[in-house]
């Protein structure tokens, strides 16, 4: 009788020990799950806020464009570099110098009324 109890005692621990690994591996299994979860959840969060500022950033973007202009009667590089410059250069004369280097102006150039320049513009608008 006692063999028997012996017996029942060791199934009974045999049991016990068998439920106890599989609570910890159903808990290591949860917390690895939750963990993966947050782990995506911070990876799409961090996605979702790069794209949002990626979009944000085109709309800022300043393109540069060239367009042919007729010479009219009393222009002068000054006055036509006041009509098209733009805060893109650091200054009037920087819009002027580039003019000049694009249409291969010297320093003594004239340019005369019914010629045709090439003159660069900033746009936010793609063209």
């Amino acid at each position: 009788m006692e063999e028997r109890v012996y017996e029942a005692i060791l199934r009974s621990e045999d049991r016990s020990r068998r439920y106890r690994e599989r609570r910890i591996r159903q808990m290591r299994r949860r917390f690895l799950l939750t963990l993966a979860a947050i782990v995506l959840t911070v990876i799409m969060a961090i996605s979702y806020r790069a794209i949002l500022s990626d979009a944000k950033e085109t709309d800022d973007v300043i393109y540069k464009y060239y367009t042919s202009i007729e010479v009219q009667y009393g222009d002068t590089l000054w006055s036509i570099a006041q009509a098209y410059y733009s805060e893109e250069y650091d200054s009037v004369d920087d819009y002027i110098y580039e003019v000049m280097k694009i249409n291969h102006l010297q320093q003594e150039s004239v340019i005369t009324a019914g010629s045709h320049l090439v003159v660069p513009y900033f746009s936010t608008e793609l063209k």
